[in-house]
């Protein structure tokens, strides 16, 4: 393992690939996956136990995006690829540099992928970073050349001979993908964006890795350290992405008061309503007022709940459960988290302990397992008692927080763990319901709170974030209904929130709505047939080149076609592209069509029920007949909807078909042309031999 990073400067043309471990991740395997550790944070973590309520959606590797665009080389960005997609991509590319991130659970991945690196590309640097690095003896684990501990873009930098200390770019990034929600994959229309202001924590929880990994206690690596700088930032995150939300990654991004207030000014003088999903702890959201939190956008929370008489700090003097109902009550959505298996927990108290933790009712709700991992403090606090497990009794793939613990628990005896976590997930989702309920009826308190506020920023954003509660958000809780009919408690949860939904939108949303929840009905129980036979959601393989990657690439197929004049793959594909973002256009015609038709339809709905004149028992009919007309035409935009559909899936299946074609000729194309050179080089040998027969003749004594 070479220790100094010190490098001369490589150049812009440095070849780098930048990739995560591979998968399939929700299943259990030989390369340390785990079913119950799939790659989705919330589905993993927050809502494990909810089968069709359960939000679905999955998350980028942001750090290595983060580099990417910080350093001057011609960087790949490879994520979530199988273990077959990463072999073919270095068996069949030239890199210098390939930089692995990874958790501490994903040893044995990494460790084959730097055997196949080895393999295919032996001449290659390895660079492995991410949690993983805090593993002391990680170096006599696996075969790299470098170990990237803490942040990761002054660290390349610095390898790459280039300036560690230039200022930090931002990269436009989606806060997640692949968006999954009663069994619809829900396409986003309102992107929400990801801002980094800084990496680690200076409260530095001793059971926290990111805070040990990047300094511990009292340290944090802060990239923009003023509230004008976070601003600029948003601005350019905001044009570039299209972003009205960010999700802020940041441990405790409100801990730095005067940079968040000075943000705030700066949103109030430009007329920003940007919402922000951030992660909090207790004290620091009791510093500010609600007010403050309202104008500033915080819309969604991340906080800590561990009891009052926990070891923590950041939760003395404070009721967390009367802060929680307050932030709930002026509109924002709250996330708790919470620990099983702390120092005072024990088989006696646990059942309180989860009770305590669910009496929160928090709109989702995080159940971890305390658990000392590799390099923060916790962990060396029971090396040092000696009261870590062997590897051959807990292996590493199971220390991911949702299944066993690691060490020997001074009250709970090893096994049991296991069984309270999952009983507090279950305890939380039979007394508190589906989560996305949950995260209606706050937004709804929202809705009612803010839609006249004075500031019209609070009022702008609040009328963006609310838009599909009458119908789509209101459907979904008539979907509840459906489900929940024989479930009294959760029932009459339910019913208040659809009452209050009534209530606000009137009638045309109640019958809308509940059109909606009969489909989503049908949907939601066809999810949990299919969750139920084993189906498992895995996130799409991401592939992309920088600038500098791709003009390289142009260059190297523009000498190819000098050298080789053969089918040139690249017009191929752009002209596959351009049809494909043709059919994709056409989709998006065809749904603005069909909303159009929608909205006039529902116009014309409404007005026809408030023209109806008559005795009652006529208006009865007619109003019967009204309904029934609009379902007839809801019926033919839906035809012809899957008549689209349909015609675009030819469409598809043609171009693959022209694609498999025009592969096979090129195959044949490049055969001929071999054959083709060869003669010529057959025939120019012959030539050259009678040559040197003919001179031989001529001058004998020369030879």
């Amino acid at each position: 393992m070479k220790q100094t990073v010190k490098q001369k400067n490589r150049g812009e043309n440095t070849k780098i690939l930048l990739t995560g471990v591979f998968g399939p991740f929700a299943q259990d395997d030989d390369y340390g996956s785990r079913k119950d550790n799939p790659m989705e944070l919330f589905h993993n973590q927050v809502t494990r136990v909810q089968g069709p309520f359960s939000l679905r959606v999955f998350h980028r590797t942001f750090g290595l995006s983060m580099i990417e665009a910080n350093i001057e080389a011609a960087c790949t960005l490879l994520e979530f690829p199988t273990l077959e997609r990463f072999i073919a991509e270095i068996k069949n590319n030239s890199y210098e540099l390939i930089g692995i991130s990874s958790i501490v659970v994903n040893i044995k991945k990494v460790k084959k992928m730097c055997r196949e690196i080895r393999r295919y590309l032996p001449q290659v640097k390895i660079i492995v970073g991410g949690h993983i690095a805090s593993m002391n003896n990680l170096d006599e684990r696996i075969d790299a050349d470098y170990i990237c501990k803490g942040e990761g873009i002054r660290w390349f930098r610095k390898f790459l001979g280039q300036d560690e200390n230039a200022p930090i770019k931002h990269p436009a990034m989606s806060a997640g993908f692949g968006l999954r929600v009663l069994g619809l994959n829900v396409l986003q229309k309102e992107k929400t964006g990801v801002l980094i202001p800084s990496v680690g924590c200076p409260v530095g929880c001793n059971f926290c890795s990111t805070s040990a990994l990047f300094g511990g206690k009292g340290n944090s690596v802060v990239f923009y350290k003023s509230g004008d700088e976070i601003f600029n930032i948003l601005c350019e995150l905001e044009k570039k992405g299209n972003f009205n939300s960010f999700f802020v990654y940041d441990e405790n991004f409100l801990l730095y008061k005067k940079r968040a207030l000075r943000l705030l000014k700066l949103m109030q003088k430009h007329n920003k309503s940007w919402s922000f999903y951030i992660f909090s702890s207790a004290d620091v959201i009791a510093s500010y007022t609600m007010e403050e939190l309202v104008q500033l956008g915080i819309t969604w929370l991340w906080l800590g709940l561990e009891e009052n008489n926990s070891r923590y700090s950041k939760l003395n003097g404070i009721d967390t459960k009367e802060l929680v109902t307050k932030l709930q009550s002026y509109g924002m959505n709250v996330l708790g988290s919470s620990i099983i298996g702390l120092e005072s927990h024990t088989p006696k108290n646990i059942d309180k302990v989860i009770d305590y933790a669910v009496s929160h009712n928090t709109d989702f709700h995080q159940f971890m397992l305390y658990t000392p991992l590799p390099g923060t403090p916790l962990y060396l606090e029971h090396k040092e008692k000696n009261t870590l497990l062997a590897e051959t009794d807990v292996p590493i793939p199971e220390i991911h927080g949702q299944s066993r613990f690691n060490f020997q628990h001074l009250h709970i005896p090893s096994g049991q763990e296991t069984s309270y976590i999952l009983s507090a997930f279950e305890k939380d989702f039979k007394i508190n319901g589906p989560s996305l309920a949950r995260l209606i009826r706050t937004m709804l308190k929202s809705w009612k709170k803010y839609k006249n506020h004075p500031d019209k920023r609070v009022a702008k954003r609040v009328k963006e974030q609310s838009k599909p509660l009458p119908i789509i958000y209101a459907g979904g809780i008539a979907s509840m209904i459906r489900y929940y009919r024989t479930n009294k408690p959760i029932l009459g949860q339910l019913k208040l929130i659809w009452n209050d939904l009534c209530s606000e939108f009137g009638l045309i949303s109640r019958i809308l709505a509940s059109l909606v929840g009969l489909f989503a009905f049908r949907i939601i129980c066809k999810e949990e047939k299919r969750l139920a036979e084993g189906w498992t959601y895995e996130p799409a393989v991401i592939y992309e080149k920088n600038k500098r990657a791709r003009k390289l690439e142009k260059k190297k197929l523009f000498i190819s076609r000098i050298k080789l004049p053969v089918y040139d793959y690249k017009q191929v594909l752009d002209k596959c592209r351009e049809h494909m973002e043709t059919l994709c256009h056409n989709v998006e015609e065809s749904y603005k069509t069909s909303k159009d038709k929608l909205d006039s339809l529902l116009k014309k709905h409404h007005k026809d029920l408030q023209s109806l004149v008559g005795s009652s028992q006529y208006r009865a009919e007619m109003k019967k007949q009204i309904v029934n007309n609009t379902l007839l035409q809801i019926k033919k935009i839906r035809q012809n909807m899957k008549v689209t559909i349909s015609t675009i899936q030819k469409n598809i299946q043609n171009t693959c078909d022209s694609m498999s074609k025009r592969y096979l000729y090129s195959q044949k194309q490049i055969k001929q042309t071999g054959k083709h050179i060869y003669r010529n080089m057959k025939y120019i040998m012959f030539q050259l031999q009678k040559e040197c027969r003919t001179i031989k003749r001529t001058f004998p004594q020369t030879f």
